[in-house]
């Protein structure tokens, strides 16, 4: 299911970032762009890359390389929907296979965040796909782990041991926590009822993943993971710090299953993601938190027959009033909708979609008459209909269930259909807050003044240097309860303070509700692009995935790909140094996992004016240190642990 925040549930993930230490503590110089030969912000271009996309929910949002051919393939979970995987092939070009993949692998209908992990270090990664567990309600959908060999798909989740059933799964992030050479999970959950199959620490060994910790008491309830691993000391010791939508709770080192508190809380409400880089050009990483508030409620009326409600969850009824004189389609949304009896369409069992036609000149609909559902049939809300004919006036009214989900009510008619008990349509401006920063995260957990002096309404962030000026910048995903509002891209001067530039305005705003967004480079032409989902939420605003290829610039650049040996195979807990033109530059190779999503394994630095890169610095996980020199720019290269 996607973030649900009315009924209480909430969603954990992993990310990890890295401190550079040694050489990368002296002073980096201003970050100032101004020896930049690119003019103009950065511009970019729909294109339709990804063949075999439609308007569908979304959640999962990832990018590696599954075959190990070397070319970044893309998936997409869909949430409700099947699965969306394309191999890539040089030059940015992809190939659907999902039906393939579906004819070959059975993923459960209920799919949330994926990544990828090169888990038993043979230079192809695995595909991890979290299973939702059915809102807590239901059966859980387990967990799956995709390999691709020999040209086809099989799922080893269960003889790994990471398919976790009852899992309400949210998220799954890696990391070599014991810098033992494999992979490790720390796999995130949603609470379920009776505390069954709460978010769990797996270590990878040579027989498969074992349950390393289990992580009890207030940690599985309502918690997100961001997990920083610290490595100034060489080896990779992740330091857990729990996020929900409301706050930011103490922070925990972990070493050995082993958790304990040295950090004070932050209180951060409504997250939504987070990105992180060193955005200050300090060489230290920072985070962003993205934010919106979700609890409440919006009537917008995007044309004279089209109203969208989003009805936040109540203890007692509500209802919602209009007058048509044309029959009106009235779609619901919520989790476990109480089918009516009334409509005589099924035994009154449990739907997470309804549609009805509202007809006035329909004998189906009486004067004066309600004609209310089934009780007691369902976990979620009841929807009853009143029609008074003299009035031309139509009354819905949702009556919650023992669980208090949200209801998103749709109404499109030829005529003109006109509110009646609700405020006027608009957007709801109190869903927007101001992103949170927080700076130099392995130091001391603070939150900070934010750089961006906007209130935003938005689900998903992105975060890297697309003018390649050697500063990292920030694309958010955003919409209202009820409305797509696009992406919004904010340019860094160097310092770590945000403008935001219009150029990405001028692309056309899909249907649907911005979930995700990542920034690969998909043509490999070293200028980060986006993938882009638009089926956030529980319905029943779809939108489709969009790819937008970044223009470029005369700016040069360098992307890195690790390649580990005593360290684990992707290279995940480096830290990655570049001096170039006077300044350096730092990355970590955190695993990419942001909420539901995953960027990119390779690491891209934007280098300005350069022409080479004069040093780079690997410190790997597993203590080895190596430099190369003199490296020539706008290429793609692979550096191999020694």
């Amino acid at each position: 299911m996607q973030l649900n925040l009315v009924s209480g549930i909430s969603v954990l993930l992993a990310a990890f970032a890295v401190v550079a230490s040694g050489g990368c503590q002296s002073g980096n110089g201003s970050g100032d762009s101004s020896g930049s030969l690119g003019k103009g912000p950065p511009r970019f271009d729909e294109v339709e890359l990804l063949n075999g996309t439609a308007p569908s929910p979304s959640y999962g949002l990832c990018i590696g390389d599954l075959n190990g051919d070397g070319n970044q393939d893309l998936v997409a979970t869909n949430h409700s929907s099947l699965v969306s995987i394309w191999l890539g092939a040089p030059g940015g070009q992809f190939r659907p296979v999902s039906s393939q993949f579906h004819d070959e692998v059975k993923v459960p209908l209920d799919s949330h965040g994926c990544s990828f992990a090169d888990v038993d270090n043979d230079g192809r990664q695995e595909l991890l796909v979290i299973g939702g567990g059915s809102a807590g309600i239901g059966a859980g959908s387990d967990n799956a782990l995709i390999r691709l060999s020999g040209g086809r798909f099989s799922n080893i989740a269960a003889r790994s041991g990471v398919n976790y059933p009852l899992g309400r799964g949210r998220n799954g992030s890696w990391v070599d926590m014991d810098a033992d050479g494999r992979i490790d999970l720390i796999l995130a959950n949603a609470h379920r009822p009776g505390s069954k199959a709460p978010s769990a620490i797996l270590r990878n060994t040579p027989i498969g993943f074992e349950n390393l910790c289990w992580i009890q008491g207030r940690l599985i309830r309502r918690n997100w993971f961001v997990g920083l691993p610290l490595s100034s000391s060489g080896n990779a010791e992740p330091l857990i710090s729990l996020i929900n939508e409301w706050e930011i709770a103490p922070s925990m080192s972990l070493r050995d299953g082993v958790l304990s508190s040295d950090m004070k809380d932050i209180t951060i409400p409504h997250v939504k993601d987070f990105a992180v880089s060193d955005f200050d050009n300090d060489l230290e990483p920072d985070v962003v938190f993205v934010r919106k508030n979700d609890r409440l409620e919006e009537i917008t009326q995007p044309a004279p027959g089209e109203i969208r409600f989003a009805l936040s969850p109540k203890d007692s009824p509500e209802a919602i009033s209009f007058q048509a004189d044309s029959p009106v389609e009235a779609t619901f949304y919520s989790h476990r909708l109480t089918n009516p009896g009334w409509l005589k369409s099924g035994d009154g069992g449990n739907l997470n979609s309804l549609t009805i036609t509202l007809d006035p000149s329909s004998t189906a609909f009486l004067e004066d008459e309600t004609y209310a559902a089934d009780a007691d049939t369902g976990k979620g809300p009841r929807i009853d209909v009143a029609h008074a004919r003299n009035s031309r006036s139509w009354t819905i009214t949702t009556i919650p269930g023992p669980k208090r989900f949200p209801v998103n009510i749709w109404l499109r008619s030829r005529g003109e259909i006109k509110p009646l008990s609700r405020a006027k349509p608009g957007l709801n401006q109190n869903v927007r807050l101001k992103p949170v920063f927080v700076r130099d995260v392995t130091r001391a957990l603070q939150r900070t003044v934010s750089p961006i002096d906007y209130r935003l309404s938005c689900n998903g962030v992105t975060a890297a240097d697309f003018d390649n000026d050697m500063d990292v910048d920030l694309v958010f995903a955003c919409s209202s309860l009820t409305s797509n509002l696009g992406l919004y891209l904010y340019l860094n001067d160097g310092r770590g303070k945000f403008s935001r530039s219009d150029s990405l305005l001028d692309s056309d705003v899909p249907s649907g509700l911005s979930d995700k967004v990542i920034s690969p480079d998909l043509n490999e032409d070293g200028f980060p692009d986006l993938v882009w989902s638009n089926g956030y939420g529980q319905g029943p605003w779809r939108g489709p995935l969009v790819t937008m290829l970044n223009r470029g610039n005369s700016n040069h650049w360098l992307e890195i790909k690790l390649q580990g040996s005593d360290s684990n195979r992707d290279g995940v807990g480096a830290v990655v140094t570049l001096e170039a033109g006077g300044m350096k530059q730092v990355r970590q190779q955190w695993g990419g996992v942001h909420f539901g999503a995953q960027e990119s394994e390779r690491i891209h630095f934007g280098l300005g004016t350069s022409k080479q890169a004069d040093a780079i610095e690997v410190r790997w996980p597993s203590g080895n240190r190596q430099v190369l020199e003199d490296q020539a720019v706008d290429r793609i290269i692979v550096i191999s642990e020694p």
